[in-house]
């Protein structure tokens, strides 16, 4: 499947749990070819803005649904890792 990106003047569905808010989306930054950036964002319905979760200041430019790796996971035998600080 390819990832199709939208325009920051197209709303993402509202969230399955909460009409105010659209579900997160992976948002990026204007930059420059070389200095893309992206970070999970939604769109807040209630106060007509975007919001994203990072702490960047950033100048939004397009949006893309995150992609569900789940095919991906079950058809691959993959190997899983730990992050530091992991937990069991």
């Amino acid at each position: 499947m390819d990832t199709q990106f939208y325009p920051m003047s197209k709303r993402p569905e509202h969230s399955d749990d909460e009409y105010l808010f659209s579900k997160t989306v992976m948002v990026y930054d204007e930059g420059s070819d070389t200095d893309k950036f992206s970070e999970l964002g939604y769109f807040d319905f209630e106060n007509d803005e975007w919001i994203h979760f990072g702490d960047n200041s950033m100048k939004l430019i397009c949006w893309c649904e995150i992609p569900d790796p789940a095919d991906y996971i079950k058809n691959n035998n993959l190997k899983s890792v730990t992050h530091r600080g992991y937990r069991p």
